[in-house]
């Protein structure tokens, strides 16, 4: 084997190596970012149904402040599914990525390219692994609902928010 044979099978694997790391990063990235989310949202949930905790008393003033809370609410939910939404996407890019190099390496490397047959019910070397039932739930699809969640029952504390506003007048 020549050197730049040498070299071209040197490049292919750190760009492997990279991939992968990036993959798993961005993985994590994901999980800590709805990790930190969790504990605000519920925060400003708390905050949207019930600001006296700040010693207010007056209607009007309470419904004010739970309906900027609300909006907060559904900005932070927003910006934060963003986030996720967007790292997600560079997630599945070092996927493809990586399954990309994987066949330029040796026809041994299919770590990543096995994986999508779970997927797709097909057999992996002849385990029989097999996602069913809720397991096919992809962590996208989760993460996406999870946000739109968190959006909606913001969305509902701030109509809920405005009738109380409105009332208070």
């Amino acid at each position: 084997m020549g050197n730049s044979d040498d070299n071209k099978k040197s490049d292919l694997r750190v760009g492997y190596q990279v991939a992968t790391q990036l993959m798993t990063y961005e993985g994590q990235l994901q999980w800590r970012m709805t990790a930190i989310f969790i504990p605000f949202g519920a925060l400003i949930f708390g905050a949207a149904i019930l600001p006296s905790f700040v010693g207010l008393t007056d209607p009007r003033v309470i419904a004010a402040v739970a309906t900027v809370f609300s909006i907060v609410g559904i900005a932070t939910s927003f910006m934060w599914w963003s986030m996720v939404t967007r790292s997600r996407k560079y997630y599945t890019y070092w996927i493809a990525s990586a399954r990309e190099l994987e066949k330029l390496l040796h026809p041994e490397v299919k770590t990543l390219s096995r994986g999508q047959r779970l997927t797709y019910k097909q057999n992996v070397d002849g385990e029989d692994l097999v996602f069913v039932g809720r397991e096919r739930i992809k962590v996208g699809t989760n993460l996406n609902i999870f946000y739109l969640t968190f959006m909606l029952t913001f969305g509902l504390l701030l109509i809920w928010n405005v009738v109380r506003l409105v009332r208070a007048f």
